[in-house]
């Protein structure tokens, strides 16, 4: 992701620096704005934050999906192992995602900072802020559908093994065991997905526009 903050801190004291900077800064801004909104939307008009396996779940019935999952497998067992290959694959996934989020998040806060300091001395520039404001609502947006997807899939996941566990079966014990560990890694990466889209929401909220 490029980043624009050391680009709007150039100095200088004559009419024609400033001019220029600001030029500058609209071109950055203008770049990097499109940058970004070049990442989150793919081809197919989704966020790259939803991936494969993410944005799987954003589109579909939660019962459906258990009933047609349950369909696909002829036995408990391949269930298991399936389903919880799939887990892992969420999680991989998600892990990616709020890796990728907790950088932008960090580099959002050093742009806005630098924006604020820059309107407090020169109020024409406030429309940089709002650019900055818009980017951070997309992302707010995008990472909120990533959730959606993540929640989704997990409580057909829980599904899915409260009826596995409720059939048991000693040869797939620790299979099941090992499922179970893989469902709360996966919890884990929803709850710092959850805490980074508040973040992202917050940010947002603070700048005045």
């Amino acid at each position: 992701m490029e980043n624009y903050v050391g680009n709007l801190t150039g100095t200088g004291n004559t009419t024609t620096d400033d001019q220029t900077r600001t030029r500058t800064e609209g071109t950055l801004l203008g770049a990097t704005v499109g940058a970004l909104a070049g990442n989150l939307i793919g081809d197919d008009t989704k966020s790259t934050l939803i991936g494969s396996a993410i944005g799987a779940g954003v589109g579909y019935i939660v019962a459906d999906e258990v009933a047609k999952r349950k369909q696909a497998y002829k036995t408990q067992e391949e269930l298991i192992e399936a389903e919880s290959k799939r887990t892992e694959a969420v999680t991989a996934e998600l892990k990616q995602v709020n890796t990728q989020l907790q950088v932008e998040i960090a580099t959002y806060r050093k742009q806005i900072s630098t924006l604020k300091k820059q309107v407090a001395k020169d109020t024409s520039k406030k429309s940089l802020l709002t650019a900055q404001k818009t980017v951070l609502d997309k992302r707010y947006a995008d990472s909120q559908q990533a959730l959606k997807g993540v929640n989704n899939e997990l409580q057909v996941t829980e599904s899915l093994y409260a009826d596995a566990q409720a059939t048991p079966d000693t040869a797939n014990e620790k299979k099941l065991t090992a499922w179970n560990n893989k469902i709360s890694s996966l919890k884990q990466e929803k709850s710092k997905l959850e805490q980074q889209t508040n973040q992202l929401q917050a940010m947002s909220s603070e700048i005045a526009v």
